[in-house]
């Protein structure tokens, strides 16, 4: 699968990521497996939407990730060192299970700001919410 400019589908071994884009906001959507066999996708694709046009707005939506380990702590800190304030424009949606422990433990929960739903991480950036996504 490929991508274009305001979109698209990549899909790795067990790690399938797709895009939204709007003005405001860039919705990546992370399906399936994320690990030392995977962790290079999300890496070039994160690096391959702030190359093409950085987002005002990043919301990483986990909410169907099977799997993660420690690897896919350094690929979200690497993304939350691409805003200047963070807090202001990136969140994390359905952080659960396995994910949800790893960032607990490790304590790098406390770098981002999480949400059950993409709705309720729109509302806390100050973005209107659209049913597009």
């Amino acid at each position: 699968m490929g991508a274009d400019n305001h979109g698209g589908s990549y899909h790795q071994q067990d790690l399938d990521t797709d895009r939204a884009v709007r003005e405001d906001v860039t919705l990546l959507s992370l399906q399936g497996v994320l690990d030392f066999t995977t962790h290079a996708l999300l890496h070039r694709r994160i690096e391959d939407l702030f190359r093409e046009q950085p987002p005002p707005a990043l919301i990483l939506d986990l909410t169907e990730l099977d799997f993660c380990d420690s690897s896919s702590l350094a690929i979200l800190i690497a993304i939350r060192r691409h805003f200047p304030d963070p807090d202001r424009c990136l969140a994390l949606v359905g952080v659960n299970g396995r994910m949800a422990r790893l960032l607990e433990l490790t304590r790098v929960i406390t770098l981002f700001r999480c949400y059950p739903t993409r709705e309720d991480a729109m509302k806390a950036l100050g973005l209107a919410s659209t049913s597009r996504w």
